[in-house]
């Protein structure tokens, strides 16, 4: 109940925070928002402090619709047309507000701008308009994309900006027409002001959008090759994620830099949004284990919708107003149906595994208000940074690449761990096959003095009793006597099996004698004098892994090229509450180092740079010391570590 409870207290504030930053970014962040006053009925009246901000020309157009219209046109006949006045953005068709049925057309949009007197230089940046247009200013044209004239239409969209000196007023004339896009006319509000003013805005989206690009491709990149090197399929769905976010967020850089058509680039743009939400699916459904069922299901409706999206795009100059409404329904309910998914599926991985679960869960929840937030104020157009599902979809991706990563690195710390206690495992192998060889060496030596006993006794029994009814009694006992010393200096002769004990700690001494051993098959000159107090805190295990973990880098470091000499010397030392132990070895000189970490030189098979990040680690446990001194011949590793009272 409890856990019900932190879960639904989470979901809230998640919420809430969300809210917070949707209603921050429409105050802060939106071209609807601005202090100065708007057109009113075609004209627009500013003042010299009214300049010191970009002004997006929103509200009050006049708009022509079915005519395409000059400066001309508009001096000698303007009575003649019929107009309205509108916002921009409240239409997405150029005729849909005087005959629902149609679709394409063309049309022309009037503002006039009152400025001061003085003459000054000014800056109108200019969005994307669908799908060509031709731009007069006061009684000249001064830019033109594609060719809006039916006869010989072209389209052509791209983000301009045009400068130009003027004084008292200007008037705004663009005459505009679309036969191949869903949307029609001006979309996006133009942006007037002083150049430098405009500069600086244009400088940080295009940053923003250069970083956030660049920051996709790279991690895309990097999840490619890790998805390929380790076989990880959620890493190559990541990749797929990330390229699909690139190709459907970059449009303002791409718009920026080129003149593009409208097919089939749009098309395209539209596929990528929604094959970003199908990768999503595919990954979120492998992240929360899915079951097959839901996992087939969700994945089928994601990739169907997206081949629709495609042809939808493709086919655009053919559309209806029926199919557009019919399109944009199936498109909410489609943002409906994966918000409302990610989140349930995720809410049951978060109860199945609370710890893994609950970044996903979060993200889920921010994707989704996000997506409400954005139908609540349709009305939102960003300054800086990308719509508010835009926002949601990189929340989503940078949480699910931070699950990844995490898994990914955890996963590597593992493999680690398991490389070193793999290590440790087979050192203690090599020791037990060591002891066992030692062991069987003594009992087949032990075994055959037996035998030779038996075969001694025989002939000492023989010679005993040959005293009594020799004649000479005392040359028997003198071949009896000489036999004896021969005997035991045959015994004196004998190689012992192993060398005596180096400690009292049966454990320790095994691991001494293993590489006392090793090293003298290597032609290594070994020195050990080596106590163990009582008052040490160590388990067996952990002083093994130490002393082990040291020796066989001193064995390995004896083992280089350009060592002359080789040795190993282990000490220890007790004094008041503290136990010093000292390994020094002979080594070639060369060593590397990063900031306070010893890096190995060996290859990264053997681990012997883990083995001394575990001897730290375990000393450090014990509030103990590592000193490590390379000298030019020497390497020197002291431990000092604390004695219980």
């Amino acid at each position: 109940m409890k856990n019900r409870i932190r879960q639904i207290l989470s979901f809230l504030l998640t919420a809430l925070l969300v809210s917070a930053l949707c209603l921050f970014l429409y105050v802060y962040n939106n071209k609807s928002i601005q202090e100065v006053g708007q057109g009113v009925q075609g004209l627009l009246v500013l003042e010299e402090e009214d300049l010191e901000a970009p002004i997006y020309l929103k509200e009050g157009w006049a708009f022509y619709p079915g005519r395409l219209l000059t400066p001309e046109d508009l001096s000698y006949r303007s009575t003649e047309y019929y107009l309205f006045y509108t916002n921009i953005g409240e239409y997405t068709q150029l005729v849909s507000c005087t005959n629902p049925e149609a679709f394409h057309g063309s049309g022309t949009y009037v503002l006039h701008i009152a400025v001061p007197e003085t003459p000054s230089v000014y800056a109108l940046e200019l969005p994307e308009i669908f799908s060509a247009y031709r731009l007069y200013m006061n009684d000249s044209q001064i830019l033109q994309m594609g060719d809006p004239y039916p006869e010989t239409y072209r389209s052509c969209t791209q983000n301009r900006t045009v400068t130009f000196e003027a004084a008292g007023e200007i008037t705004l004339v663009f005459a505009v027409s679309d036969f191949s896009h869903f949307y029609s006319g001006i979309v996006y509000p133009p942006v007037f002001g002083l150049p430098h003013v405009l500069t600086g805005t244009q400088r940080i989206r295009y940053g923003l959008s250069v970083v956030l690009l660049t920051l996709g491709l790279l991690t895309a990149g990097v999840s490619l090759y890790l998805g390929i090197r380790m076989k990880d399929r959620k890493m190559l769905l990541f990749f797929f994620l990330c390229v699909s976010m690139c190709g459907s967020s970059s449009y303002f850089l791409v718009h920026t830099l080129f003149a593009l058509p409208i097919f089939p680039v749009y098309g395209l743009e539209l596929f990528s949004g929604y094959l970003f939400s199908f990768f999503t699916v595919l990954l979120h459904n492998r992240i929360c284990s899915v079951d097959r069922r839901n996992r087939y299901f969700s994945g089928a409706v994601s990739g169907s919708f997206c081949i629709l999206a495609l042809i939808y795009g493709l086919c655009s100059q053919w559309l209806t107003a029926p199919l557009i409404q019919a399109f944009s329904s199936l498109a909410f309910g489609f943002k409906v149906f994966v918000a409302g998914y990610l989140l349930f599926s995720s809410w049951v991985y978060y109860e199945r595994k609370a710890q893994q679960g609950r970044p996903l869960f979060y993200a889920s929840v921010a994707y989704g208000v996000f997506f409400v937030w954005d139908r609540i104020l349709p009305e939102y157009e960003p300054i800086y940074g990308g719509w508010y599902t835009e926002w949601g979809s990189a929340v989503l991706v940078m949480t699910i690449g931070y699950m990844l990563w995490h898994s990914m690195l955890l996963a590597y710390s593992y493999g680690l761990v398991f490389a070193e206690e793999q290590r440790q495992m087979t050192r203690q192998l090599s020791m037990q096959s060591a002891y066992m060889e030692r062991l069987t060496a003594q009992l087949s030596d032990n075994r055959k003095a037996v035998h030779d006993f038996r075969q001694h006794l025989h002939t000492i029994s023989r010679l005993v009793q040959q005293l009594p009814d020799s004649r000479d009694g005392s040359k028997v006992y003198h071949e009896l006597t000489a036999y004896l010393n021969t005997l035991t200096y045959q015994q004196s002769l004998q190689p012992s099996g192993q060398h005596s004990p180096f400690c009292k700690n049966i454990a320790v001494d095994a691991l001494l004698q293993y590489y006392y051993g090793a090293a003298l098959e290597k032609g290594i000159a070994v020195h050990i004098c080596f106590a163990l107090p009582d008052k040490l805190t160590f388990s067996d295990t952990e002083l093994c892994t130490v002393l082990g973990n040291l020796l066989e880098n001193a064995l390995h470091a004896c083992c280089q090229d350009q060592v002359s000499a080789p040795f190993i010397t282990l000490s220890s030392q007790e004094m008041d509450s503290q136990y010093f132990i000292c390994i020094e070895n002979s080594y070639n000189g060369i060593f590397q180092k990063r900031g306070k970490q010893f890096l190995s030189l060996c290859s990264a098979k053997e681990r012997i740079g883990i083995g001394l990040a575990s001897v730290q680690e375990i000393v450090q446990i014990h509030e103990g010391t590592v000193e490590i001194y390379p000298m030019e011949q020497i390497f020197r590793v002291g431990l000092v570590l604390p004695l219980s009272k």
